[in-house]
């Protein structure tokens, strides 16, 4: 509950969501929070901060619902698989795995989409594949690449039915409900709805860092090896693996984990994208231990070392070394995640605070980064315009900046350019845009103080 009061989440997306949300519910039509739109989370939240509040209380306790209905989607996918305890086991580890439980605290979608994707599941699996179609659209509506989990969910029903009819019912309603949620951007913006801001430097050796710091983890990679050394050092469970790829949950936690991985490698620095890795990589060791290739009490241990990292950081990077000066430092012992987003969000507010009530150098353009939304709010500047990386300080002259896109480097022309330290502004704009801010002319500013920066690493 600490987390639903400190704003929408550090990412700058989850505000604009908020944003966008706040925009349906004041009657002004359909807005979209970026493209190419996320059409079942904006609605929803529309209806919701609509009928009872637009603020970060009410999106964030929508968000902890998604999390709750993913947990109790993979409870009910379970029945008759495993044992009892194991079950409940593998449902309360989605529930606390980090990257799941930070989600459920965010106002953001992909939280949503996974919750939908598992409840698909259940559906189809329990003999329902037209309800299962409503809510695989409903989850692509929620990000458009949760179209490539119809994939591992047809082949799932193929072998859980041993019949393509119940795949095609499923895709033909899903194709419906999703194609009908995207003519809301598609009428609102036309075709350009598609477009994106590419991301022209592509950092694999960070997104793969983030990969293993936020969906892994030390104790995770450890354990799954030694597990599978187990199961290759021996004869029959080397032959139950063969077998295992015809079990439906094994097949479609496969399949799964492979397509949505797809997506990640467009924007290799956002793990959101594979968030429904946890749920589907669940599904698929409960399948392992129905098979008897993983016997019951390695998955547990396998679930435990999964939801460690949300209470202690084993063996992690200095991620701020890597990005200023490409040096590898170990930071052996740190803090779990949910004590780090806590002290973070709490971090991000009151830097917000300081960003709107800095007494800014006149004529001045300053780049602010990621406390660029939650500052806007501070401010009360609202924007029609959600994608906009810029807007006019009420009571100064000055123009506040999240970075600095190509389309925006003539608003700089004339003004002293500042960007704010401890944010590392230089290492995203030259990978999202090619260029650093020195290349622009901007100088550094201390804008908070160094305890409130303290616990703050993007």
């Amino acid at each position: 509950m600490p987390f639903v009061t400190l704003g929408y989440g550090l990412d700058d997306d989850a505000w604009l969501m908020a944003r966008a949300a706040d925009l349906i519910a004041s009657g002004d039509g359909y807005a979209a929070s970026r493209f190419p739109g996320y059409p079942t989370v904006e609605l929803l939240l529309g209806l919701l901060f609509r009928l009872l509040d637009p603020s970060c209380l009410v999106g964030n306790l929508a968000a902890a619902a998604a999390g709750l209905a993913a947990t109790v989607g993979v409870w009910v996918c379970l029945r008759g698989v495993v044992t009892t305890p194991l079950r409940l086991l593998s449902a309360i580890a989605v529930a606390l795995h980090p990257a799941m439980w930070t989600a459920s605290v965010t106002t953001l979608d992909p939280i949503f989409g996974a919750a939908l994707l598992v409840l698909a599941v259940a559906a189809a699996g329990r003999g329902r594949p037209a309800l299962g179609g409503l809510l695989l659209g409903l989850a692509v509506g929620c990000r458009l690449t949760n179209a490539l989990a119809v994939l591992p969910l047809a082949l799932f029903l193929r072998g859980r039915h041993g019949s393509w009819a119940p795949a095609a019912r499923l895709v033909v309603v899903g194709a419906v409900v999703g194609g009908a949620l995207f003519l809301l951007p598609l009428l609102t913006y036309g075709w350009g709805f598609l477009q994106y801001e590419p991301v022209r430097h592509r950092d694999f050796v960070t997104g793969g860092y983030k990969v293993y710091r936020e969906l892994l983890g030390p104790a995770l990679v450890l354990g799954c090896a030694v597990v599978a050394a187990a199961v290759l050092a021996s004869g029959p469970r080397r032959q139950r693996l063969r077998a295992a790829a015809g079990e439906p949950l094994v097949l479609l936690g496969a399949a799964a984990l492979l397509v949505l991985s797809a997506p990640f490698l467009l924007l290799p620095t956002d793990p959101q994208y594979l968030l429904p890795w946890v749920p589907f990589a669940v599904l698929a060791l409960a399948g392992l231990v129905r098979c008897e290739v993983v016997r019951p009490w390695w998955a547990a241990g396998l679930l435990l070392a999964a939801v460690l990292p949300a209470a202690v950081g084993l063996g992690e990077l200095d991620l701020d070394a890597w990005r200023s000066r490409r040096e590898l430092r170990p930071v052996w012992l740190a803090t779990g995640r949910a004590a780090e987003n806590l002290r973070e969000r709490s971090a991000q507010l009151v830097r917000a605070r300081e960003a709107a009530a800095f007494p800014y150098p006149p004529h001045s353009a300053v780049v602010l980064g990621r406390p660029f939304m939650a500052a806007q709010s501070a401010l009360g500047v609202a924007e029609r315009d959600l994608a906009t990386y810029v807007v006019e300080h009420p009571a100064r002259d000055v123009l506040l900046f999240r970075l600095v896109p190509p389309s925006l480097r003539d608003r700089l022309e004339g003004r002293a350019v500042f960007y704010a330290e401890g944010e590392h502004l230089e290492y995203l704009s030259r990978r999202i845009f090619g260029y650093g801010l020195d290349e622009l002319g901007a100088r550094p500013l201390q804008l908070w103080p160094a305890a409130a920066a303290e616990g703050a690493a993007p």
